[in-house]
């Protein structure tokens, strides 16, 4: 049986220990000697060709998304095939999401060498209506996430006010939004709800 030591140099003095652990790309030559018993030791040469990810450099971990609004993904231009969770496939490395979840892209260099990066979109920055309070006189609206600096819509975010109450409600319904005011200054949009006005009459006499 033959047994084989690996070295970086012809003078067979840098041993390479296994496991060996590659990541710069490119060409690596590798000297094997070869010994076995009743037989002289020799010495060959490998010339491997070491293929690596090209890892993106636009990529993040994370993203937010307000309600109604799309989130553009840029992969970069390092390489040239890009393969979304969604089933998606672009060649440009740029796709838009409307929702919140996790995803993840498979990219190619062109070498047809590819890495995964995976990433969420979080809606966390936007406020949720967790609670509606009706009476005859006033919906109150209780919300909760975002930034906690909410303004409320009672009529699907034409107008804005800064209290969580309508007082008087006349209309048969009415499509409540809150939106978290952002520290730059914009805004993040929740998802709306629709109630109905229902006025209870004392038909006690």
């Amino acid at each position: 049986n033959a047994s084989f030591k690996y070295f970086s140099d012809a003078g067979l003095t840098q041993l390479i220990n296994s496991p060996y652990t590659n990541t710069n790309s490119g060409s690596l030559l590798v000297y094997v000697q070869v010994s076995s018993v009743g037989f002289c030791p020799t010495v060959g040469t490998l010339n491997i060709k070491i293929k690596v990810p090209t890892k993106s450099s636009t990529l993040l971990d994370k993203y937010y998304i307000c309600y109604g609004d799309t989130v553009i993904v840029d992969a970069g231009t390092e390489n040239v095939k890009f393969d979304w969770s969604d089933g998606t496939q672009t060649a440009n490395g740029v796709h838009s999401f409307t929702q919140a979840g996790n995803y993840s892209v498979t990219l190619t260099n062109a070498e047809g060498c590819s890495y995964v990066h995976s990433f969420v979109i979080s809606d966390e920055n936007q406020p949720k209506i967790s609670q509606i309070n009706q009476t005859n006189d006033q919906i109150e609206v209780i919300a909760s996430g975002g930034s906690g600096n909410y303004m409320y819509s009672f009529d699907g975010g034409y107008s804005w006010q800064n209290s969580n109450i309508y007082a008087n409600p006349t209309a048969p319904e009415y499509t409540i939004q809150v939106r978290s005011v952002l520290a730059n200054g914009g805004y993040c949009l929740g998802p709306k709800k629709s109630i109905y006005s229902v006025t209870m009459s004392n038909v006690i006499t």
